[in-house]
């Protein structure tokens, strides 16, 4: 599942899905902010932060 999020201090969270389709091909640095609950989804997803 990927899932792309923009908070209001413009902060970019992507999906560990996202990440892997991401990562190699896009210049920027990763923090990887581990599981995290999100709003309607069952199992806890890998979240990434775009610093």
């Amino acid at each position: 599942m990927g899932c792309v999020v923009v908070d209001l201090a413009l902060q970019v969270y992507i999906s560990e899905d996202v990440y892997n389709q991401v990562r190699g091909k896009i210049p920027a640095n990763y923090e990887n902010l581990g599981k995290r609950k999100l709003k309607n989804i069952q199992t806890d997803v890998n979240v990434y932060r775009i610093v």
